[in-house]
């Protein structure tokens, strides 16, 4: 804001370049692309699981809730551990998802099992 207000000639636009420029752009593309990607990826595996195993929705907001505490555990830590969060802490997040679900479908499957059988 502080360059806009110097009295610049009309039509002309200020702008900031270099490492830390581009540095900064892509801290924030990175940021937005886990977040929409993680977001995404979780409710269309809530849907999955609800269609598959007609699972209810307390059972599928329980698997949701425990997902998202470990996945803000992890997080927290990365970033206590690297100070930011960047391309290759952004991969655990798909990983971590990819674990849980495997985890939840297991649970899921072994309470409908011993359901079935009482």
């Amino acid at each position: 804001m502080a360059l806009q207000e110097c009295n610049n000639p009309p039509g002309v636009k200020i702008g900031i370049t270099g490492g830390h420029a581009i540095a900064e752009d892509i801290r924030q593309i990175v940021k937005h692309d886990v977040t929409v990607s993680s977001a995404l990826s979780i409710i269309v595996i809530g849907l999955l699981i609800m269609l598959a195993y007609r699972v209810r929705v307390k059972i599928l907001s329980v698997i949701g809730l425990t997902m998202f505490a470990s996945l803000t555990m992890t997080l927290a830590f990365a970033y206590l551990l690297f100070g930011s969060l960047n391309i290759v802490t952004s991969a655990v997040v798909a990983i971590l998802i990819d674990i849980y679900v495997d985890y939840s479908l297991h649970m899921v499957k072994r309470y409908c099992d011993e359901f079935k059988k009482t």
